[in-house]
């Protein structure tokens, strides 16, 4: 059968008529043009059930002729499948909103706790949907995803472009391996081109940085006692600033000094165990001590269940600048090895652990990292519990070596309920 009859400027000059009439490409392409000037491309096809069919593939000059012969190709094969093509891959969202709903609630839930989920909403919810959340899916183009990334680094978001990226990337993988898509458009598309490479941070508090951070609470630069206290839970416990803003009451069993911390409530998404040396067992009952209205230990002021850990990260952070004179306390934070942050803290106590001696994939167990060999994955299911807790029980001994008994250096005693988290700290002497 003839084919390529068409030419881009013949498609370009066909003028309307009294009547509709066709232009046709062969294998069944068709170029309907309307009185009204108006042009679709049509495949013509015997359905498997033997009779005729026609299926839009497209309007002119939107699709191209050389995109409605790809798309006409496409069809054929499909064809020689028994695949109809005017069929729809089952469940099929007609719009990007609605693949962005369909990938969250079917995926992302099952794979991401809770502040993953929100996390994705936030980033597409703001940098995507807008722009894109009414088109067809299929219009989400290499060049337009760069685009809407492009937008996200002008304004000086290089990282947060990456993570959009991964996002992307993610969702549209989801619609491939259903068939709503052909391919991946973004897949090409690397975070060194976009927001750079991603910085790995490194910052780990030194022995005397620790013992400055003390003394610089002791003087009182206006954080809150609540928020100290997790700056040496974090450190001690090796939890992440959202594990520890999210603690509850009754996930910590106060006389075996254990923090149940729930895989819903955790990055990895994997029950957790961290026992609690005498140092962050101090410091949990400081915060036990404050008043509050609910079951969590942070509870917050402002309507929430409980505080943020932004909270914290706000708090330290504001306080390592010392032009910033609006805020108590300006500069007193700063510490000689730079700007440091909650996550340090963690990596801080992880590397206190590696010093004095804990084998690397204990510190890992501590860490509730997942195990990076396939191999060890699948036969080694040892949780390592009581070298867990020889481990946090070394790490609480070595802070109290340093930095002295926290009954020493911290509040006189236990704040009384009615009390606020604001208790001044005492400098050792």
């Amino acid at each position: 059968m003839a084919s390529n009859l068409l030419t881009d400027r013949k498609v370009l000059t066909a003028k309307p008529k009294e009547a509709e009439y066709l232009l046709s490409d062969g294998d069944g392409l068709y170029l309907r043009v309307r009185p009204n000037g108006s042009r679709l491309w049509l495949f013509r096809f015997t359905s498997l059930s033997g009779k005729p069919a026609k299926k839009s593939v497209g309007t002119y000059p939107t699709t191209s002729l050389a995109e409605a012969r790809v798309k006409v190709a496409k069809h054929r094969k499909d064809l020689s499948k028994g695949i109809d093509p005017s069929s729809t891959p089952e469940g099929r969202p007609k719009t990007v909103q609605g693949l962005f709903d369909l990938w969250v609630k079917n995926s992302i839930a099952s794979r991401r706790n809770a502040r993953g989920v929100a996390a994705v909403h936030s980033r597409l919810g703001r940098h995507v949907l807008p722009h894109v959340g009414k088109d067809r899916i299929d219009t989400l183009t290499k060049p337009r995803v760069l685009g809407l990334l492009d937008t996200i680094v002008a304004a000086g978001s290089g990282p947060q472009a990456n993570a959009v990226l991964i996002d992307v990337k993610q969702m549209l993988n989801y619609a491939v391996e259903r068939g709503w898509l052909e391919a991946n458009p973004t897949l090409p598309i690397k975070k060194t081109s976009v927001g750079g490479a991603d910085v790995v941070r490194d910052r780990v508090l030194r022995a005397p940085e620790i013992v400055l951070v003390r003394d610089r609470f002791a003087e009182g630069v206006g954080v809150t006692l609540a928020c100290q206290a997790a700056v040496w839970i974090a450190v001690s416990t090796l939890a992440r600033a959202g594990e520890i803003a999210a603690v509850e009451e009754d996930e910590i069993d106060w006389e075996a000094a254990e923090w149940h911390v729930p895989a819903e409530k955790n990055k990895s998404a994997r029950d957790h165990m961290i026992y609690l040396s005498p140092f962050s067992l101090y410091w949990f009952k400081i915060v036990r001590g404050f008043a509050r209205p609910g079951k969590h230990l942070f509870a917050s002021t402002k309507g929430r269940a409980h505080v943020k850990s932004t909270s914290f990260v706000h708090q330290l952070h504001v306080r390592q600048d010392p032009k910033d004179t609006r805020v108590q306390g300006a500069g007193k934070l700063a510490l000689p090895g730079g700007r440091w942050t909650m996550h340090d803290l963690r990596r801080t106590g992880a590397t206190i652990m590696g010093e004095i001696g804990i084998s690397e994939n204990v510190v890992e167990k501590c860490l509730n990292h997942a195990e990076q060999s396939k191999l060890v994955k699948v036969y080694q299911r040892q949780q390592l519990l009581p070298q867990r807790r020889e481990a946090f029980d070394a790490l609480g001994a070595h802070l109290t070596e340093l930095l002295g008994n926290p009954n020493e250096w911290g509040p006189e005693s236990l704040p009384q309920p009615g009390q606020t988290n604001v208790v001044p700290i005492r400098k050792r002497a």
